[in-house]
């Protein structure tokens, strides 16, 4: 019988890498245990992606490549909801990856870029000047990720928050029926705000 050879480095290469962040979860990537879930030394790694802002990044232009973004659409506004609810669909199904993208605050990866030229020129198409598309689109873009990371946090900070302390960053007291309502339907506290962003892009176009 032949004998493995403990401490022997597999076979590895960037995609398996970039599959494996998105395994560990983007909220508990490190370089050591990214190398574990793989079973190889972080030397092997390194070979390869040598730091945790690097395995973020890879990892995301892997999600944003596996995401359809290839949209049908007769409006503008279809289209926009459309890359808004894949958005989301994307973001909420990768726990902690909207909250890596705030932190990186770096440019975004290649495909992402490459999505949102093709955006802008689908809203320019509709009537939308450069500017009036990309401030539109940067802004549904931001509403939901942000949306995804605080929800993300939003149970865990209740939790740790004796009822009726928890206060905004006003100094007041939120409503408790406005915050419940919030909780209560996580994907519809977004979606109205989409809406309301959209409404406001129609006001852009006719100016």
């Amino acid at each position: 019988m032949t004998r493995s050879h403990p401490g022997r480095p597999a076979r590895i290469n960037r995609e398996m890498i970039e599959k494996a962040v998105i395994e560990v979860g983007f909220d508990r990537v490190s370089t050591t245990s990214v190398a574990r879930h793989l079973g190889v030394e972080q030397s092997s790694l390194y070979r390869h992606i040598n730091s945790r802002r690097g395995l973020l990044l890879a990892a995301i232009s892997r999600v944003v490549d596996d995401t359809d973004f290839v949209i049908d659409h007769s409006s503008w506004r279809e289209y926009l909801r459309e890359i808004a609810e894949r958005v989301w669909v994307m973001l909420n199904s990768h726990p902690g990856m909207a909250g890596v993208i705030f932190e990186l605050d770096s440019p975004p990866p290649e495909q992402t870029s490459s999505l949102t030229a093709t955006a802008v020129e689908v809203l320019i198409d509709y009537g939308f000047n450069p500017r009036q598309a990309l401030l539109i689109l940067e802004t549904i873009l931001d509403i939901t990720c942000s949306s995804i990371h605080k929800l993300e946090h939003a149970d865990e900070h209740m939790h740790n928050t004796p009822a009726g302390q928890w206060e905004p960053a006003t100094g007041r007291q939120l409503d408790s029926n406005a915050f419940g309502a919030m909780r209560a339907d996580h994907y519809q506290w977004w979606s109205d705000r989409i809406d309301i962003t959209l409404d406001g892009a129609a006001a852009q176009l006719t100016r």
